[in-house]
């Protein structure tokens, strides 16, 4: 059953913003994919020192990345504030029969950005 909070956020003054900033979530979701997050975490839990470790990366900035994924349901945090992954966050494995990490490299990516921002800079005249 859907609430009035769930119909408030279908209203375009708070959709609008989400769709705007949705690029953040694809790109945390491709950088993950990059530094093979996932890949770590498929024997469980490890706290944000250990990925930090694992992929070469500077703890605080990993954390921040962990918590955004959390947040878009990537990946989860335990009680003890060590991460793990969440059944998307399988999903990026690169081990797994159906991964999406090469989806989330190719279609998160430079390449992508690059070619959005060809669209921008060749506009087509208008109708006349």
């Amino acid at each position: 059953m859907q609430t009035l909070a769930d119909d408030k956020l279908l209203e375009p003054e708070w959709m609008l913003p989400g769709l705007v900033t949705g690029h953040y979530l694809s790109r945390a979701i491709y950088v993950a994919a990059k530094l093979g997050i996932a890949d770590l975490l498929k024997h469980g839990p490890l706290p944000v020192e250990d990925l930090a470790e694992g992929t070469k990366s500077h703890a605080p900035s990993s954390h921040r990345l962990m918590l955004f994924l959390v947040s878009g349901k990537i990946f989860a945090k335990g009680d003890a504030g060590c991460f793990r992954l969440a059944p998307m966050g399988e999903r990026s494995r690169s081990d797994v029969p159906g991964s999406l990490r090469a989806h989330a490299l190719l279609l998160a990516g430079p390449l992508q950005q690059r070619a959005w921002s060809v669209v921008e800079r060749e506009r087509v005249p208008a109708c006349q």
